[in-house]
């Protein structure tokens, strides 16, 4: 009979054993911590997105709705320059005023703000509100966690690093408040572009439009989208005297020291435009540019977080080309709700905002709903595209030209399986990918509604 081999574990078994124990216990470890440390950014990165869209809104309504007309703002530093205060003053169209203040106070911290008092915690706020009425209120930003500097004072991990205002000589009024995390970096901010003394409604014989009254009525008589005036036409579309007008006409519009062609790409709204949630930019008299107007990045360092909201495009179509259009024209430019697809890092399913210029997208133009857009379902194709059977590989309607050149040009739509990426159409009119915003400037090609 054979013996059985009684011989122990030996102590080298021992200690390869008790080694694959500690490599496998410090992998699991690593792998929990990685997990929960990315669920912590993601529970951030949804709390700070909620807050900057809940005080956009707050603040945009406003301005919209009520209308701005009016901006003075300050700045007041104390504290050897380690505490701002930033403080503007708007005039409304009802008479009524609105405060908005911003509070950036901040501790010595040699890694992020070097400039900081030692003998001051950072204290960050925002204050807005009708100062007259229901009183300022405060919007304390969100707490990310905190540390203590060697002077014991309080350092927030989430800061407001960067604030400005800005009234251009057209009267467009710009205002950023920028956030820093050193997890998250800076790409998250209150942004809002709106003109001061925007006119809603041609029918007040005291607005700027003053078509009612008797020498602007005797004119009135829509005739043609090519030959008849700003004026005639915004009012035509108030008044739904639009049966002069057809998708597809275009206009010669003089912008400065340049000249663009525009044409009417919607004059229906169907049922899906009423619905809670629908974009707007598919709905109603819609216009836009046949070409591109100019070659910009997206953003600028490359990210799709936050979708068109946050994008430095839609900054510039709404103060650098909203600017440059003529005054008849712009006042009959409505605000509309642009809903709009997110990036990877977005914890919300879609991006809604108000925008006066917005970008198209792929279900708009090609009638198409990808995967990666998380809008596709919130809008609609755009008569001029469904006329001309933009679907496919033969959208060839929809090519547009930089100086006589076919070029790429961007789409408001953000790839929600990248950080990075933004749809563009091709230079021949096809349905292109997702292409980084950092990879160089692509074509700027807006539209609009007017109402």
């Amino acid at each position: 009979m054979k013996k059985l081999n009684n011989k122990g574990i030996t102590t080298i078994e021992l200690i390869i054993c008790f080694i694959l124990v500690i490599t496998i216990t410090t992998s699991m470890y690593a792998t929990v911590a990685s997990f929960n440390q990315k669920r912590i950014l993601e529970q951030y990165k949804e709390e700070i997105y909620t807050y900057k869209n809940l005080l956009t809104k707050e603040i945009q309504n406003d301005f919209i709705k009520v209308g701005l007309t009016d901006v003075k703002y300050k700045t007041e530093t104390a504290a050897g320059g380690a505490k701002v205060t930033y403080t503007v003053d708007c005039g409304m169209k009802d008479g009524t005023k609105r405060k908005l203040i911003v509070i950036r106070q901040l501790g010595y911290s040699p890694e992020y703000h070097a400039s900081g008092s030692t003998s001051l915690d950072d204290y960050y706020m925002i204050k807005y509100g009708d100062p007259d009425g229901e009183g300022i209120i405060d919007y304390p930003i969100p707490e990310f966690g905190s540390s203590k500097n060697d002077y014991g004072k309080t350092i927030q991990d989430l800061s407001i690093n960067y604030v400005h205002f800005e009234l251009s000589t057209e009267n467009v009024f710009t205002m950023y408040i920028g956030f820093y995390h050193p997890e998250l970096g800076t790409r998250y901010g209150i942004k809002i572009v709106i003109p001061v003394n925007y006119v809603a409604s041609g029918k007040d014989a005291a607005s700027k439009l003053n078509l009612y009254d008797p020498v602007a009525a005797a004119t009135y008589t829509p005739s043609s989208f090519a030959t008849d005036s700003w004026k005639t036409i915004i009012r035509a579309v108030r008044d739904r005297n639009t049966a002069a007008y057809h998708v597809g006409d275009v206009k010669t519009v003089n912008m400065g020291d340049e000249s663009h062609v525009v044409r009417i790409a919607n004059m229906s709204t169907p049922e899906a435009c009423y619905e809670e949630g629908f974009s707007q930019t598919a709905c109603g008299f819609v216009i836009e540019f046949t070409g591109i107007v100019s070659m910009q990045k997206m953003n600028s360092p490359a990210s799709n977080a936050g979708g068109w909201s946050n994008s430095d495009a839609n900054s510039y179509v709404n103060s650098v080309i909203y600017s440059a259009l003529p005054e008849d024209l712009q006042d009959g430019i409505i605000p509309t709700q642009v809903v709009s697809s997110v990036g990877k890092n977005d914890t919300i399913e879609v991006d809604s905002g108000m925008s006066y210029l917005y970008l198209l997208t792929p279900r708009e133009i090609f009638n198409s709903n990808y995967s990666f857009d998380t809008a596709g379902s919130k809008t609609r194709q755009l008569d001029y595209y469904n006329q001309n059977n933009a679907s496919g590989n033969k959208a060839i309607a929809i090519k547009k030209d930089f100086y006589g050149v076919a070029r790429d040009y961007w789409t408001r739509t953000a790839n929600k399986n990248t950080t990075n990426n933004f749809y563009v159409v091709l230079s021949d009119g096809s349905q292109g990918g997702g292409l980084g915003n950092g990879s160089g400037a692509l074509g700027i090609s807006p539209a609009f509604r007017i109402g």
